[in-house]
């Protein structure tokens, strides 16, 4: 990111060194706005040797409080010079086009000039505008060293002043356009840049602790919002602020992943026609350390130490009553859909801190939606390793209260994306079956009357076509009620149906130390149609089923095989 705005400092520099000219001749001269203004043209077209042409609206230098505004500033590349660099093999690796609305040059330290010959302000801001950065063709380009860049701008300092000191430059309101070598354009709008004590000097000049000869850097960007092509989503944020100091730190705040139109879940679901997921995501902030940006921007490399993403919220609805989906799932797994990402990722670890999961589901008679929680998530993943074509294998674990309740313990293992192949173990602590009625009665009209589970906790292995692993569970004092929908009063009970499930289908108790398995081996077969998270939990189902005594019974009992 640093090539990328030198012309900013070297302009910066040159109309100081205008400024500083303009003070020193102020006494003498009958029109010093007008010699001020094709003075730092001339700087400009000679300092670019012609590549750059400067037009300035107005200039007004105010002697009393030391200050000079510029106004209607554009700088602009001329194509005639550019195209006779290009056939000389000499043309630069990056062009800037650049039209600003203001610039004003504060508290100039008149007595730090005519004693010491050093140029010291106190602010530089730049008020709206827009910056085009284009790279040229990186084999006709010769690449920049960033230490002779410095060098050749204290180089340019010290031929009219011993140093120049700035508290601080501020860019405020500037939209940037930025097209890489394959002319592939990302544009950021409401640009904040905060340079503070910038020093251009003989002893700045290799030092690699500052950029832009600054000490520290500060640049947000109000209102992300980018369209995902092939999509009917849209990834955006509400703030982005990058801090350069010691260390590198990004924050993005407010990020979001929601429907193009705005409507709700259901109401996007509707419209589908399908029983396809719909998806609601934002995150209030995600903090990454050490971010590379000019890797990012350059060569589409992701690259961070550390990134923490802090209370995430995961929303994912479906209707069942919709038309089945045909399109097949094959290939969406979690880690598949990381390596189809098009860039390099490298990402040491990543953090999460209280997020939140909610799964809702309308039944097949769109009468009833079930949901299921998971909040209070808090966990780590990574490394995140993946070049142009292979993913290294991830592992995740993460800590969590299912239906807001239950402790939860889940560790995942993603070996290998192009067969699918993971590992889930999951713990769960002790609690009331009636907790589970929020999600089983909408669905399966079936009510848990009393219960306890002492135990569950299952291991599964899995890929593309299958899931198999092992279920176990305790549990004593379990009765269902069977239930029917209703539409004046909702639920009611089915009672003889009740008594006959209570006393021939389910298993009452199912202790750790009574003659009852309380540990099933399954495999299922996967619904290709269906999300990675449908193969999971429908492997455990059929786990719960075999050791409650129900056994190989529902509408795709064809998938099951349970194994005591």
């Amino acid at each position: 990111m640093t090539k990328r705005f030198y012309i900013l400092s070297i302009l910066v520099l040159l109309l100081v060194a205008g400024a500083w000219w303009a003070i020193k001749r102020y006494t003498g001269s009958p029109d010093l706005q007008n010699e001020l203004k094709d003075r730092l043209v001339n700087l400009v077209t000679e300092k670019s040797d012609g590549l750059y042409q400067l037009s300035i609206g107005d200039v007004n230098i105010d002697i009393d409080k030391n200050s000079v505004m510029l106004r209607e500033i554009e700088l602009t590349t001329d194509s005639i010079v550019l195209g006779r660099r290009r056939k000389e093999g000499n043309n630069p690796p990056t062009i800037y086009d650049l039209r600003l609305d203001n610039i004003i040059i504060r508290n100039v330290d008149v007595m730090a000039f005519l004693q010491e010959n050093k140029a010291s302000l106190g602010a530089i801001t730049v008020s709206g505008g827009e910056l085009f950065i284009r790279k040229l063709d990186e084999v006709e380009g010769k690449p920049i060293e960033m230490k002779e860049n410095k060098k050749e701008v204290v180089r340019e300092v010290k031929k009219a002043l011993e140093s120049i000191h700035i508290d601080s430059i501020h860019l405020n309101d500037l939209n940037i356009t930025y097209a890489n070598r394959k002319n592939q354009q990302k544009k950021v709008k409401q640009v904040h840049i905060a340079l503070a004590s910038v020093d251009i000097g003989s002893n700045t000049a290799f030092d690699s602790s500052r950029i832009f000869f600054a000490k520290s850097l500060v640049l947000s960007v109000d209102t992300i919002s980018v369209p995902l092509e092939e999509s009917k989503y849209k990834l955006g944020a509400n703030k982005l602020v990058l801090t350069i100091d010691d260390s590198s730190i990004s924050t993005i705040r407010g990020i979001y992943l929601k429907s193009n139109t705005g409507a709700s879940a259901e109401a996007v679901a509707r419209k589908s026609g399908l029983q396809k997921d719909v998806y609601d995501l934002e995150a209030r902030e995600v903090i990454i350390s050490n971010f590379d940006y000019n890797a990012f921007m350059e060569d589409s490399i992701i690259r961070g130490d550390l990134m923490v993403v802090r209370n995430p919220v995961l929303e994912v609805y479906n209707d069942r009553s919709q038309k089945p989906l045909t399109e097949s799932k094959v290939g969406k797994y979690p880690h598949q859909m990381l390596a189809r990402v098009p860039y390099t990722m490298e990402v040491s670890r990543i953090i999460i801190e209280d997020g939140r999961v909610r799964y809702r589901e309308r039944n097949a008679d769109g009468n009833a939606t079930g949901q299921i929680r998971f909040s209070k998530i808090n966990g780590r993943m990574g490394p995140l390793k993946k070049n142009s074509s292979v993913l290294s294998p991830i592992e995740a674990g993460f800590e969590a209260l299912f239906m807001d309740k239950i402790n939860t313990d889940v560790r995942f293992n993603f070996s290998d994306h192009r067969n699918g192949s993971f590992t889930v173990i999951a713990v769960m602590g002790a609690f009331d079956v009636r907790l589970l009625n929020e999600a089983i009665l909408p669905l399966g009209n079936v009510k848990l009357k009393e219960g306890k589970i002492s135990s569950l906790s299952f291991r599964l292995n899995g890929n593309d076509r299958q899931a198999s692993g092992t279920t176990t569970m305790a549990y004593e004092d379990l009765k269902v009620e069977v239930m029917k929908k209703d539409k004046s009063d909702g639920y009611q009970k089915s009672g003889v149906v009740s008594i006959l499930a209570n006393t021939f289908l389910v298993r009452t108790n199912n202790t750790n130390d009574d003659r009852h398995p309380n540990t099933y081996r399954v495999t299922y077969r996967r619904d290709p149609t269906k999300a990675f998270f449908n193969l999971i939990w429908k492997t455990v189902f059929y786990g719960v089923k075999g050791i409650t005594g129900i056994g190989e019974k529902g509408l795709d009992k064809d998938r099951a095989t349970i194994h005591e």
